[in-house]
């Protein structure tokens, strides 16, 4: 059982969800503390379907610190309650998750296009109904973002994630999204992903964002 929850765990949230494009629903915010401190913050709702069907539910929160005005770097803690009842492989009712996260985020920008790279780490400790796991994750992102009329832009995103125990699975996401300025310190951003996993597998999202800052003399920025 061990055995077979060290295949499952690392990706539960994509792996045991049936062949649907479900929808997550998510809240970023940062809060300036100072000029340089802010306190990151963001609530998910992944669902089935739009408005019912739950999957999982995701808190994270930490600190940032402005290390440039260009360079970013954030200590992130995170807590995850998943349904992983859809899955065949594991017949439990509840899977949580606690992570902790360090990334840092390089931001530039070239004529209107705006660029944005973050390179993540995740230790990642799993409690499927008592039986534990662990696994490390190293993530790298590419988002590209261009404005559009009046309060309008898009941007396309990238990510590799490669997550080891005894040996390194790879898999892939490609994003798109459109989204509006609501006013300078908020904005709302609706998009797609398609996640490459193992195995030749793949799932599909709907995306909804929020989006707020009330960070000193600063625009709320691409999470």
């Amino acid at each position: 059982m061990l055995a077979l929850l060290g295949c499952w765990a690392p990706t539960s949230a994509q792996q045991s969800e049936p062949r649907a494009i479900g929808v997550w629903y998510i809240y970023f915010a940062d809060y300036g503390v100072s000029e340089k401190w802010s306190v990151h913050h963001e609530t998910h709702l992944h669902l089935y379907e739009p408005l019912r069907e739950f999957n999982r539910f995701v808190l994270r929160a930490g600190p940032s610190y402005r290390l440039k005005p260009f360079l970013t770097g954030t200590f992130l803690y995170h807590y995850s309650y998943s349904d992983p009842t859809y899955t065949e492989e594991v017949a439990v009712n509840r899977l949580e998750e606690h992570r902790l996260m360090e990334q840092l985020v390089y931001r530039h920008k070239h004529a209107q296009w705006g660029f944005s790279h973050r390179l993540r780490t995740e230790q990642r400790f799993f409690d499927l109904e008592g039986l534990h796991s662990s696994t490390q994750r190293a993530r790298y992102r590419l988002l590209v973002g261009h404005p559009l009329a009046g309060a309008f832009y898009a941007n396309a995103d990238g990510e590799v994630l490669a997550e080891w125990r005894e040996r390194a699975f790879m898999s892939y996401r490609l994003s798109g999204s459109v989204g509006a300025y609501l006013n300078p310190r908020l904005r709302l951003q609706v998009g797609y992903t398609h996640f490459f996993l193992p195995g030749g597998r793949y799932d599909e999202r709907i995306r909804v964002l929020l989006l707020f800052s009330t960070e000193p003399g600063k625009k709320v920025a691409q999470p």
